[in-house]
């Protein structure tokens, strides 16, 4: 397994998204997680890594739809897409309306969860892949590659 990369935190959350392929249709998808600086997105479309795709993000806090472009840069199962943001690809307004969004959504996760979910989610890990979030106690297998989760702890 690789060591790990990334230099912000991810927010497992799903999001809508419209994706569109350089050259290609939109479709309908959604995200599986969320940092500042990409996402991981569930989505059938046939893609290779390097493909440069442009993404609509709506949902959470944004209030409006936030457009990225991103590029592909590796495989997660059979549908995950792990895309890093290009920085460059949007204006000022919209990295802060991102950026305001996501952290936003962050704090609601870490400092008041939802009470009505109480005892719903769980800590989860998977030894294959690596990812960890907050999964449903039924869940047996994980977000990102189908393995078994490894373990999860209230």
């Amino acid at each position: 397994m690789t060591a790990e990369r990334r230099n912000t935190r991810r927010l497992s959350i799903q999001l809508p998204v419209v994706l569109t392929p350089e050259g290609g249709e939109p479709m309908a998808c959604r995200t599986l997680d969320v940092s500042l600086t990409g996402a991981l997105v569930d989505t059938a479309a046939p893609l290779a890594l390097g493909d440069w795709v442009e993404l609509r993000l709506s949902g959470g806090t944004f209030g409006q739809p936030v457009v990225v472009y991103a590029q592909v840069r590796r495989r997660v199962g059979r549908t995950g897409l792990g895309m890093k943001f290009d920085s460059n690809s949007w204006d000022a307004a919209s990295r802060q309306v991102f950026a305001q969004g996501i952290r936003s959504l962050m704090s609601q996760r870490v400092a008041s969860p939802d009470p009505a979910a109480a005892g719903l989610f769980l800590h989860a890990t998977c030894g294959a892949c690596g990812w960890e979030g907050s999964a449903s106690r039924y869940a047996r297998k994980c977000p990102r590659c189908n393995a078994g989760l490894v373990s999860a702890a209230a």
